[in-house]
């Protein structure tokens, strides 16, 4: 059995950037064991999507 976890980072109104740095997201989970399997960023949505599993 696998251990998943999501994380959804929010993009701002105005330029649609992302309102934090999902290069840092992925380190910090890195360090807490986690290995990055799929980032899924829809096309002209509102938030983008980490999917991280073990």
């Amino acid at each position: 059995m696998y251990e998943h976890t999501f994380r959804r980072v929010e993009l701002s109104a105005f330029n649609k950037k992302p309102k934090e740095d999902y290069q840092q997201i992925v380190f910090d989970f890195e360090k807490e064991g986690w290995e990055l399997v799929q980032i899924f960023a829809p096309a002209l949505r509102v938030t983008a999507r980490l999917l991280i599993l073990n």
